[in-house]
């Protein structure tokens, strides 16, 4: 039962581009293979745009947080989309996951992402490499737990 009541964690945050290109991906937590979270992220890239082209009600706005996009074995994979068609993913591990507080993580991950974005010295659809960043990052999952 105790199981059953554990809250997931995010296991690996990721930035990938509009044309499917990782800008940024970061493993947040220990003991997990980081080529499998890699993997992960790149197999729900494709759910992006399913969800994208999907028609939205008359009356509706388009909400950027996608929620979970797939279920893995071990994990659940979470979504949302910038208005830029960036890809910000949240791999968390099984557990309780709280919507709510997934949505404002990845809204603060925007944040981050804009604020990095904007910096004059980064080139449009390249990597992220900026210790500030993932120190943001890795503050924003601490935070969160």
């Amino acid at each position: 039962m105790a199981a059953a009541d554990a809250r997931a964690q995010a296991v690996c945050v990721a930035v990938v581009s509009r044309a499917n290109r990782p800008l940024f991906v970061c493993r947040v937590a220990e003991g997990v293979d980081e080529l499998r979270l890699h993997h992960v992220v790149h197999s729900c890239l494709d759910i992006f745009d399913e969800r994208r082209a999907a028609p939205t009600p008359p009356g509706a706005q388009a909400d950027a947080y996608l929620g979970l996009l797939q279920p893995a074995v071990d994990f659940r994979v979470y979504g949302y989309v910038t208005n830029t068609a960036t890809k910000l993913v949240v791999v968390m591990s099984d557990g309780d996951v709280r919507e709510l507080e997934l949505r404002q993580l990845l809204r603060r991950l925007h944040g981050l992402v804009i604020h990095a974005v904007s910096n004059p010295f980064y080139v449009a659809g390249t990597p992220i490499v900026s210790t500030k960043f993932e120190a943001g990052v890795r503050q924003l999952v601490a935070s969160a737990r």
